[in-house]
């Protein structure tokens, strides 16, 4: 997951529009994995994927 923070700007700007994906498929249920975000990836990545309502372990 942290690739979309660390390459969504630049190098991949797709990544970006995942956000637009979900929404656009009903809204699944969204699973995102990483062991290297700190905080602020880590709510970069819950901005960038829209889950507002989300769980962080």
């Amino acid at each position: 997951a942290h690739c979309v923070s660390q390459w969504g700007h630049n190098f991949r700007p797709s990544y970006l529009k995942i956000k637009d994906l979900i929404q656009r498929i009903g809204n699944p249920v969204v699973a995102a994995f990483t062991a290297t975000a700190n905080e602020r990836v880590q709510k970069d990545i819950i901005t960038l994927l829209g889950l507002s309502q989300c769980r962080l372990f």
